[in-house]
């Protein structure tokens, strides 16, 4: 199965960054701040082309997020989440952040490296 690039996503691919869209970044400043209920984003490439979009963001921790991979809307997608998540060792808590990539198993295979 062939699927043509389109010129503008060919072009984007060639810079050496990836344009980030305010939806995202807010999104991610979201999870970022400890005062903020959201606790997770996930933004990614439809068909594994660009541009980025945002996917989904929430609270509950993995779980949710978990779930969100799981969508059949996202089987030809590559995905990339953040998870704001709070470890307690004796007395301190350290709030740490997890990044994930996640490729979608309808992504072709020339997209996938």
């Amino acid at each position: 199965d062939h699927v043509a690039i389109p010129p503008e996503a060919i072009m984007s691919l060639q810079g050496d960054h990836v344009a980030i869209p305010p939806e995202v970044e807010a999104a991610i400043s979201l999870v970022r701040d400890d005062k903020q209920t959201a606790d997770w984003c996930l933004c990614g490439f439809t068909n594994g082309l660009p541009p980025l979009t945002l996917l989904g963001s929430g609270h509950g921790g993995a779980e949710p997020l978990s779930q969100a991979l799981a969508s059949p809307a996202l089987r030809s997608t590559v995905a990339y989440g953040l998870l704001r998540t709070a470890d307690k060792i004796d007395a301190t808590t350290m709030t740490k952040f997890v990044f994930l990539s996640f490729i979608g198993p309808d992504v072709p295979v020339m997209r996938r490296a």
